[in-house]
């Protein structure tokens, strides 16, 4: 049984709907997904959508469906009595022209940052934050999806738009955790191979649609989404090199630091001048870099990933190619220096230089 939910049910200010609807909610949760409601004196659920061009709605439990009601300004609820949290469900929306659109509630999910990643973060000395921001696909509550996760400090609202969601900025909003300046969202249904972006609010107003600086892998040029990966559990190879390291003092030796463009350095023109796989180049460029007497260090470009270095593989499909290519070096003695380039923006956001607020959403690459 569901209910129409009155006023006294609905327990949202007025301010957090209208920052909701006009795109400028860094806390969508608050009025989004599942909330412990008392309706008439009966507990229960309250269960709240947003679409904004959704004509009906609904909630698939397993029980069955249980519609929506309309709220205005592309919201709907329905109060679920004698129902207790969790609650398990995915919604489907209804539009005017008769597509139907069903997906998992990204609202019904705790944060997947836990205090002592927000605190070490704060705190600067997070060493493994790669594991936390950027896109990783993951398992919550039993559903399937990808959790995303940004720094944006002097953002007023972020979204992660993508293939998923039509790329609307407007359909998920990610929650802001506090003074941490990072924002988060775990979206059910996103798979590996799905681009992505985020769209973040700036302060003065101005929207602006940003790769993820954490990202795995990135699309082909010229395209600049980046794309949702699986790690795949690598074995590196490199045990004697790491055990070899602690005896080296980089500072007191010789260093031949050799930088190398993978996409140009050498190419295959019987087949029309393309550029080498990771694999192809490997054993070249480290027999290569032998000749030279001295330890070697590899200035690796991370904008080469998004050029043709693949020779038309996608970095996706690439991924373990690009490990064994770095093994490879490795298991010569060559040390691999990884150069990041990349561009976070894609084009400059406007003329008139940087400054520190700016940087902080990435205006410009």
């Amino acid at each position: 049984m569901k209910r129409a939910v009155p006023e006294a049910g609905r327990d949202v200010s007025a301010d957090a709907r209208r920052r909701l609807v006009a795109g400028e909610s860094a806390t969508p949760h608050d009025v989004l997904g599942t909330h412990a409601a008392v309706v008439d004196g009966t507990p229960g659920v309250v269960i709240r959508a947003f679409h904004p061009d959704a004509v009906a709605a609904e909630a698939l439990r397993p029980s069955g469906a249980v519609p929506l009601a309309p709220e205005g300004d592309g919201l709907f609820a329905a109060f679920l009595p004698g129902v207790v949290l969790p609650l398990d469900y995915r919604l489907r929306f209804r539009f005017s022209d008769g597509r139907e659109w069903e997906r998992g509630d990204p609202y019904r999910f705790l944060p997947t940052l836990g205090d002592v990643d927000l605190y070490l973060l704060g705190e600067g000395t997070h060493r493994r934050l790669y594991e936390k921001l950027g896109a990783h696909p993951r398992v919550v509550d039993g559903t399937a999806g990808v959790a995303f996760a940004v720094w944006a400090p002097s953002a007023r609202r972020v979204s992660v738009v993508g293939e998923f969601c039509g790329w609307d900025g407007r359909l998920l909003p990610m929650r802001s955790l506090g003074v941490s300046g990072v924002f988060e969202l775990f979206v059910p249904g996103v798979e590996p191979g799905m681009l992505y972006k985020y769209e973040v609010l700036t302060r003065d107003g101005h929207l602006r649609v940003k790769t993820d600086p954490f990202a795995q892998a990135m699309e082909r040029p010229p395209g600049t989404a980046s794309r949702v990966v699986r790690s795949d559990g690598y074995g590196w190879g490199d045990e004697a090199w790491m055990a070899a390291r602690a005896a080296h003092e980089l500072r007191r030796e010789p260093v031949a630091i050799y930088e190398v463009h993978l996409g140009s350095w050498a190419r295959v023109p019987e087949e029309g001048d393309r550029s080498l796989t990771f694999r192809e180049i490997a054993p070249r460029l480290a027999e290569h870099a032998r000749r030279c007497p001295t330890d070697q260090h590899f200035v690796f470009d991370q904008e080469d990933d998004r050029t043709s270095i693949a020779g038309g593989v996608h970095r996706t499909s690439n991924a373990a190619s690009r490990r064994s290519f770095r093994d490879k070096l490795l298991g010569c003695g060559l040390r691999p220096i990884r150069h990041e380039r990349r561009s976070f923006a894609g084009t400059r956001a406007r003329p008139g230089g940087y400054t520190p607020t700016q940087l902080k959403f990435w205006s410009a690459p």
